[in-house]
């Protein structure tokens, strides 16, 4: 997938050439790849970013070695870093309805509904489209998320944009049911995006994604989780990342019932 390419090659580019690139395959050894990974520790580099260091280095050697390019795994003889997970503490129902109370009239209100009522991930919601919201059969059809890419210009230059792509699974593929909040919640966003169209006096025709940056196209998710912590904070909202707000659709699911939010 170009968005696997994409980062692979990005950790190539970045860590792997300027730390190990001059030794040749063949002598390359385990001591080289945990040397690396120490240094760049000590660089300040994330425990993420030292873990994709090694995948990408242990899934290249696992194909040089099957197309029997190399004899050998040097990887295998490294201790991989280690990720800690932050444990997720969803919110409480309490906290969800202050939280979509509080962002009344904000303009994310839609997505933070969404996001505690269906248990809809971010890319999920933000690559969402006006057609796949059926306001006559309360439904919502999940079939596509965003990401971030590296786009290669027409000049051969290399610039980073929002894409809409498949999701991983088929099983990510769904059709929610919307419950009465969620889709005023939504006729309100939406009616507020033709007004604001309408006020630009575009010759362009209206947006087709739900929820859109300035340009009309899919708004980064970057630039909503920024908008986000930013909402938190003057609200004295007890933050939890978006991505994480479908554990709370979970929680409650079990504890209560995600239409009482």
């Amino acid at each position: 997938a170009p968005g696997t390419y994409s980062g692979y090659k990005s950790i190539v580019d970045s860590y792997l050439i300027p730390r190990i690139g001059s030794i040749k395959l063949a002598a390359l050894r385990p001591l080289h790849i945990q040397t690396m990974l120490s240094a760049l520790e000590a660089d300040e580099k994330g425990a993420r970013t030292r873990q994709y260091c090694y995948v990408t280095l242990r899934r290249a050697f696992t194909i040089a070695l099957r197309w029997q390019l190399v004899g050998r795994n040097p990887c295998l003889g490294v201790d991989p870093p280690k990720i800690k997970k932050r444990p997720v503490v969803p919110l409480t129902a309490d906290q969800a309805k202050a939280l979509l109370k509080s962002s009344e009239g904000d303009r994310f209100h839609a997505v933070y509904t969404l996001a505690l009522t269906t248990g809809m991930r971010r890319g999920e919601a933000l690559a969402l489209t006006w057609g796949d919201i059926d306001f006559e059969t309360s439904t919502v059809s999940i079939d596509k998320t965003i990401r971030r890419e590296s786009l290669i210009q027409r000049d051969g230059s290399r610039v980073s944009g929002v894409v809409v792509v498949p999701p991983k699974t088929a099983q990510s593929r769904r059709v929610n049911h919307l419950t009465a909040p969620v889709l005023n919640a939504l006729r309100r966003h939406k009616l507020e995006q033709e007004l604001d169209w309408i006020s630009r006096d575009s010759h362009e025709s209206a947006p087709v994604h739900v929820f859109t940056n300035a340009h009309g196209g899919p708004l980064d998710e970057s630039k909503l989780s920024s908008r986000y912590r930013k909402f938190c904070r003057e609200n004295n909202i007890r933050q939890i990342r978006i991505h994480d707000m479908r554990h709370t659709f979970a929680t409650v699911l079990i504890d209560d019932d995600p239409r009482n939010i």
